[in-house]
């Protein structure tokens, strides 16, 4: 670092590029390590953007998510609120249907999930729908946007009872649906979006890279690319020294996409994140491997493409689109109080209701067993996760 004298004041200049070593070096047997090494050797700049390594660890040709590494539930790897009660479902179904209801009761309802991972959620969607209202259900036509042939081939399995979805193999960063009237949903889905990672060296805001030398994983703090200043002028952010902030422009360019597809309808987004910047010491988290809880930083280096990482999102980048876009604001807030706003209570009796009916079927008595005994867990307060619904021409 370098000091400059200007009127008196002095001044700290960070010299760049900063190079940090991890001290880790490249497992060429790992093929998702071996083909990162090989787009570092062969750019101009002897580095990548750190969104492209995170691209090629989770969606590359031997990602995480491309080989349907990632396990659900009993499998250890993570537990998402959809998995841990079908209430959670049922409670978005029920909001789907106050949309559908708004919107005339259409006899075609588009239902768009971009990254139904286990495929809980939508089957706990279409479960509800299919119990409390027949002529909602029969209006649904489920589409599942999956990235991954082995996450779909999970959620084929366990939707097969349901004769309303298709499946589209494809990425949620390039929407591949035309306009629909309906709804998009997502539970989870921005944290996992490649990021840039800033932060202030002295008076400089730098942009971390990667590259390998002598065999080992580097870090490399440099100048932010023409797009990421771009993205921090848009959004307001405040780059400080000592905190790391992730730069998500791929959620923003999704949250326009899925602005620009909705003709009618609302967009429901549930993830990790704050109403404001995310920015902390260390924001990346990584799970996998069949190991419960979050892994050691080494991770992201000493096993590419075997592990699962994601950031928080920031939700008013979100929402700021959605502004941009001609969305309205329907709701925003902790993941509980959103599921409260959006009927829970309202599932919780028409399920007593239906459990004691003579004329429920053994298959609905068991959904509505398991919902209720385990419906406390979705509403649990969670100040990680927020809740965000859109709408367009409601």
């Amino acid at each position: 670092m370098q000091e400059s004298t200007t009127g008196g004041e002095t001044r700290r200049e960070t010299r760049l590029p900063v190079e940090i070593p991890t001290g880790i070096e490249v497992d060429y047997k790992n093929l998702t390590a071996r083909q990162i090494a090989d787009l570092i050797s062969r750019s101009q700049t002897g580095k990548i953007p750190f969104s492209l390594y995170m691209h090629e660890c989770l969606y590359g040709e031997n990602g995480f998510y491309a080989k349907g590494k990632v396990k659900f539930t009993d499998e250890v790897d993570f537990v998402t609120y959809p998995e841990m009660s079908p209430a959670f479902g049922a409670t978005v179904a029920n909001y789907l249907e106050r949309a559908w209801k708004k919107m005339g009761k259409p006899k075609q309802f588009d239902l768009v999930e971009m990254g139904a991972g286990s495929g809980e959620m939508a089957k706990s969607i279409l479960d509800w729908a299919q119990i409390s209202n027949i002529d909602f259900y029969n209006a649904l036509k489920y589409t599942v946007v999956e990235y991954g042939g082995g996450l779909i081939r999970r959620q084929i399995g366990k939707l097969n009872d349901h004769k309303n979805v298709k499946w589209i193999k494809g990425s949620a960063f390039e929407l591949p649906v035309g306009q629909i009237n309906g709804a998009f949903v997502s539970n989870e889905l921005p944290d996992a979006f490649p990021v840039e990672l800033v932060t202030k060296m002295g008076e400089r805001i730098v942009q971390k890279y990667i590259s390998v030398r002598d065999n080992e994983w580097v870090e490399i703090w440099d100048e932010p690319t023409e797009e990421v200043k771009r993205y921090i002028r848009e959004n307001d952010l405040v780059i400080t020294s000592g905190l790391v902030e992730p730069i998500n422009m791929y959620a923003r360019d999704f949250q326009a996409q899925i602005d620009q597809a909705l003709n009618r309808g609302i967009v429901i987004t549930f993830d990790y994140g704050e109403l404001g910047q995310v920015g902390s010491e260390n924001p990346v988290r990584l799970y996998g491997l069949g190991i419960q809880g979050e892994l050691n930083q080494r991770y992201l280096y000493s096993h590419p493409g075997l592990v699962d990482i994601t950031f928080s999102v920031n939700h008013k980048t979100l929402l700021l689109q959605g502004e941009r876009d001609g969305m309205e604001k329907e709701i925003f807030g902790r993941q509980d109080e959103v599921l409260k706003e959006m009927g829970f209570d309202d599932v919780v009796e028409t399920a007593l209701i239906i459990e004691e009916s003579p004329r429920s079927s053994k298959k609905e008595k068991d959904i509505l067993m398991r919902m209720m005994i385990s419906r406390d867990y979705v509403v649990s307060p969670d100040t990680r996760i927020k809740g965000i619904v859109q709408s367009k021409n409601l």
